[in-house]
């Protein structure tokens, strides 16, 4: 198959752009290659085009489900394990302030617990 380069003239017919997977169609009015000079493109016979075209589509129907179930199930994952890990690091930060009662601590989130723990109720 002959290669033919952007912005080259060539005969009516269908063109596969190597750099993109596009099919670019040449006719009467239009007889120049869209694109730079650097992009490559080949002619592909009709018949071809018209073979190819409805399979792709067909793929794209067939695995678009797959990847949008598969990026679901990441994107739950992703949450969950990130979920877990947040849990793991209070859990950790109650052992921490239990570990540590009466003590003056820097934290303004846990200098609260320990102020409410200090406390004793007053009798009436």
């Amino acid at each position: 198959m002959k290669t033919y380069r952007g912005t080259e003239q060539g005969p009516d017919g269908v063109y596969l752009n190597l750099s993109t997977g596009e099919f670019t169609q040449l006719h009467e009015k239009t007889r120049v290659l869209p694109d730079s000079n650097e992009v490559k493109y080949i002619k592909i016979p009709s018949v071809l085009a018209i073979i190819i075209s409805p399979l792709a589509g067909l793929a794209f129907i067939i695995f678009l489900p797959f990847v949008g179930i598969a990026g679901v199930v990441g994107f739950l994952g992703y949450k969950l394990w990130h979920g877990i890990l947040a849990m793991q690091r209070g859990t950790i930060r109650l052992v921490a302030i239990a570990g540590h009662q009466g003590r003056p601590t820097s934290h303004s989130r846990v200098a609260p617990l320990v102020k409410s723990q200090q406390q004793k109720p007053k009798k009436n």
